[in-house]
């Protein structure tokens, strides 16, 4: 699941549900390093992190896209 706004106030609890329900995580986000600081790799494994310009690429093989942004 491709999520946009994922450092939001939805967006944040959204990844936190769809990660305990195992899905894989694809954040899209303008900012890689603040979403880092949000979604540390320890705490959150596995969540891909992609900047803009990595978008089109990162929404490849996802089963739905959740725009919050």
């Amino acid at each position: 699941v491709s999520v946009t706004g994922a450092t939001g106030f939805i967006g944040r609890r959204l990844v936190q549900k769809l990660q305990q329900e195992k899905h894989q995580v694809r954040v899209l986000t303008r900012s890689k390093y603040n979403a880092q600081q949000i979604f540390p790799a320890n705490k959150f494994p596995g969540i891909v992190l992609a900047e803009e310009s990595d978008w089109k690429d990162g929404i490849q093989g996802s089963n739905a896209v959740v725009n919050l942004a």
